[in-house]
C-alpha cells in the first residue's frame, strides 16, 4: 500500500513540475515580449526550467532517494527541507 502512494506522489509531482501553470502562461510571454530574440529567450527557459528538472531528477535518481541528496547540504537544511514530506 506504502508503494502505490509514493507512485502517486512522485508522479504528481513530476506532472506538476513539467507541466504546471508557468509552463502554459509562461513561455507564449516571453516569445511576445522577446521579438526577434525569441529563440535566444526559448533556450534560456528551457535550460531553465526543463534542464533544472531534469537535472534534479536525475541527481535523485543516482543518489537512490531525497534524502541522500538532501543530507550531503547539512543536517539543518536536510531536516528542515525534509519536515514537508514527513506526511
Amino acid at each position: 500500500m506504502n508503494k502505490n502512494k509514493d507512485i502517486l506522489i512522485i508522479g504528481f509531482a513530476l506532472f506538476s513540475m513539467f507541466f504546471g501553470a508557468g509552463n502554459l502562461i509562461f513561455p507564449p510571454y516571453i516569445g511576445i515580449s522577446s521579438g526577434s530574440s525569441w529563440l535566444i529567450s526559448f533556450l534560456g527557459f528551457i535550460f531553465a526550467d526543463v534542464g533544472i528538472i531534469l537535472l534534479s531528477i536525475i541527481a535523485i535518481s543516482k543518489a537512490g532517494s531525497l534524502q541522500n541528496v538532501i543530507g550531503r547540504a547539512g543536517k539543518k537544511f536536510g531536516i528542515t527541507l525534509e519536515l514537508p514530506w514527513n506526511f
